[in-house]
């Protein structure tokens, strides 16, 4: 009896264990894993362009926005009138181009930022020294700042008179597309040629040898 008792309790305990030991019902739920929290959008990325106000903190490499009043039709090629233009000097001179009728002048539009331009100085450094009798040589420094152009003009032995196209009109009136530009005029105002991009020495004094024939 004692044997028959014994077996029926090791039966019932089987087939507990067994009960235990089996799967979750079909229709439970597997534990899902909570998702990791998404990571926050990243910030914009701050602009490294100057600001417009021409503070001089910019740091050179980066242009200034360049700023537009009104639409102008401009001349650009030879034979046409070159538009005035007003600038203060960094000596702290007032220039005006209208004040140099009667005198040829060679307008040099750069930018410290510009790696060309700087490449370009020392040939226009050469012309002005030849040439700074009878011709007037003017640099404008186009979407800068006065500290970065004066730095970079230094640098590169700039000694003939340059200013700061300070609210960028300049530059839009000359239709400034590509930097530097180099725009040749007669004693009477008139376009004689315009260099988009980097010129020559050689280039630049030809052009300048015509006008001084033309105004010995």
């Amino acid at each position: 009896m004692r044997q028959l008792f014994l077996g029926a309790c090791i039966a019932v305990l089987a087939i507990v264990a067994t009960a235990c030991a089996s799967p979750a019902p079909a229709n439970q739920a597997a534990p899902v894993a909570t998702p990791s929290a998404a990571p926050a959008p990243s910030q914009p990325v701050a602009s490294t362009a100057p600001a417009a106000s021409g503070d001089g903190g910019a740091s050179v490499g980066a242009p200034l926005p360049l700023k537009r009043s009104e639409p102008i039709t401009i001349p650009q090629y030879s034979g046409k009138a070159a538009p005035n233009l007003k600038m203060t000097m960094f000596d702290g001179s007032a220039f005006n181009l209208d004040s140099l009728r009667g005198k040829p002048a060679v307008l040099n539009f750069w930018a410290s930022w510009c790696g060309p331009c700087r490449e370009e100085m020392p040939a226009l450094e050469r012309s002005y020294q030849k040439y700074k009798d009878p011709i007037a040589f003017v640099g404008v420094a186009v979407q800068d700042t006065e500290k970065d152009a004066r730095d970079v003009a230094s640098k590169r032995g700039i000694t003939y008179p340059v200013g700061l196209d300070a609210d960028n009109q300049i530059g839009f009136t000359y239709q400034i597309a590509a930097m530097p530009t180099t725009i040749i005029i007669d004693a009477n105002g008139i376009i004689l040629k315009r260099f988009a991009g980097a010129t020559t020495e050689g280039a630049l004094n030809f052009f300048i040898d015509t006008l001084v024939k033309r105004n010995p």
